[in-house]
């Protein structure tokens, strides 16, 4: 449904529970308002369930702004269209002290994200601040926890999303290996691997050609095996594992990713060639970079809706960068390594995977002022509650998810500025939580451009898709024929064809046979040579 810049004002007001004059509606919108008695919280809900079932009604409606009336005959802006974003509670907003303590915390994640910024000048800042964070969780290795109604580690699964050549993601990512290569060498596996290798890597087992290795090969396994289910995943063209479960090879690695996420103290498996696998509290660090159009390609609605894109920190290009030669000197400096390696080397030690006295590890525990826990809880309402109504519905697990990756940033930032100058405790402050907040909140505002942007993306492939299958087929297809073919939803089928009838490049036909009911399907409209 295309609603019309007044109707979409009108509908967002109601949402809002703002006054309304539905006479201004058009008359299918205004009966629709009519029968809801909007002014009772029942009224309301059924009005609200009715706006919230429908994905394409919902991002028309609400990305305007209840208090701005829509500009009547304006010429379309040449600029890429913004999502609405909903907008926090006043409770959850941080207050002007909490951004004022934000400034005095961090110093190592400002200084190196200044570095990493002269390293690669085109690559959009808040990629590489959020690759400093995912770095910081991987060198913990799960090795310190903040308890809330539940353990929650530093580790983090990041995704950076933008357009090939254009953002330097590449570039950014080469400047934060080479930290972990100056630094903890070992905390990385390989991210090309099957199932089942990924399975042995992180259980610890050694590789096959291990005496065929040379010795300093040998001696980074043996470090990594100390950490063999804490380690770190780093992939640039990450749609090679977004799309894996289309993979006969790669069955189970989703699955494996998203309960990996969940660090819970074990994880079993059986393979074929390795029996029994147990990898021993498992906190992984995934960063990985990709492109709109290769997620547009490989994830459909359900990758959104069952937890599988909810566990990512996903940051969205935003504008380009003005073109910037003058890279910074390649080598690290010492007041960026030598803090990492202290808090790295700071934290309880683990023992090898395989020694049984491995079971006896207790992560350090962190602790959060009562100023922060307060702040925690008001976000977490927020974006697990209050803001669940207006979200699209393939959100919803990330949000659900939000006020937990906040937490995990503001533990990395904590264990930072204390373990990484050499205290032996963690305490997160007002500062840290608000710090994380807000980088928290930049990845919700990208995360709905993102989905603007995929939604965009997805509807032109599968415009030209559905050209193509028609032009094959001349006498029509039905919705349920294209899915089939395309092996996509019919939600995404429908918006498509709706696109090419209001174009009148195909047209919509009812098929009344003799018995059963009605059809309908599609055809191209033929043009007079």
């Amino acid at each position: 449904m295309d609603l019309s810049p007044q109707d979409a004002f009108t509908l967002r007001r109601a949402m809002a529970r703002m006054p309304i004059d539905p006479a201004q509606c058009s008359p299918g919108i205004s009966l629709m308002l009519r029968g809801f008695n909007l002014l009772t919280d029942d009224g309301y809900q059924r009005f609200s369930q009715v706006v919230t079932s429908d994905t394409d009604l919902l991002v028309q409606v609400m990305r305007l702004d209840p208090n701005q009336p829509p500009v009547a005959a304006a010429a379309p802006a040449a600029q890429e269209p913004v999502a609405f974003v909903p907008p926090l509670p006043d409770a959850a907003r941080l207050s002007d002290s909490a951004l004022k303590a934000a400034e005095s915390v961090g110093t190592w994640y400002r200084l190196t994200s200044d570095w990493c910024k002269k390293r690669s000048p085109m690559t959009p800042p808040h990629f590489l601040e959020g690759a400093i964070i995912w770095l910081i969780g991987l060198a913990i290795g799960r090795r310190l926890c903040l308890v809330l109604h539940e353990r929650i580690y530093p580790h983090l699964y990041l995704l950076i999303v933008a357009e090939t050549s254009r953002y330097a993601k590449s570039t950014g990512m080469s400047v934060i290996h080479s930290l972990i290569g100056a630094t903890m060498p070992y905390m990385l596996v390989p991210g090309s691997a099957t199932t089942e290798a990924m399975m042995e890597i992180l259980s610890g087992q050694l590789p096959a050609n291990y005496d065929k290795l040379p010795p300093v090969q040998q001696r980074l396994i043996e470090s990594g095996r100390q950490y063999a289910g804490q380690r770190g995943i780093m992939l640039d063209e990450y749609s090679s594992l977004l799309g894996s479960s289309k993979k006969d090879y790669m069955q189970g690695f989703v699955e494996l990713l998203m309960r990996l996420y969940d660090a819970r103290e074990t994880e079993q498996y059986y393979t074929r060639s390795g029996g029994l696998l147990t990898i021993n509290r498992p906190g992984i660090s995934i960063f990985g970079a990709t492109t709109p159009a290769a997620m547009a390609r490989s994830l459909n609605n359900e990758a959104w809706q069952n937890g599988e894109m909810a566990r990512y920190l996903i940051l969205f290009r935003e504008g380009l960068l003005p073109y910037d030669d003058s890279y910074g000197k390649v080598d690290i400096p010492g007041e960026i390594t030598a803090p990492l390696m202290t808090l790295h080397n700071t934290l309880p030690r683990m023992k090898n995977e395989l020694i049984e006295d491995a079971e006896n590890f207790q992560p350090m525990t962190a602790l959060m002022t009562e100023e922060a826990n307060t702040a925690y809880r008001a976000y977490s309402k927020a974006v697990r509650y209050d803001l669940i109504d207006e979200t699209d519905a393939r959100l919803h697990g990330n949000y659900t998810r939000m006020s937990a990756q906040a937490v995990k940033i503001a533990l990395s930032l904590a264990a930072m500025d204390y373990l990484g100058s050499g205290e032996h405790y963690v305490r997160i402050e007002l500062g840290h939580w608000a710090l994380a907040q807000e980088i928290v909140e930049h990845a919700r505002r990208n995360l709905h451009n993102l989905m603007l942007s995929l939604n965009e993306t997805r509807d032109s492939r599968n415009q030209q898709e559905l050209l193509t299958l028609l032009r094959q087929n001349p006498g029509g297809l039905t919705v349920r024929d294209f899915c089939r073919r395309m092996g996509a939803y019919s939600d995404d089928i429908r918006r498509a064809l709706d696109i090419l009838v209001e174009s009148g490049e195909t047209e919509e036909v009812e098929h009344h046979p003799t018995t059963g009911r009605p059809t309908k399907f599609y055809r191209l409209i033929s043009t007079p040579n």
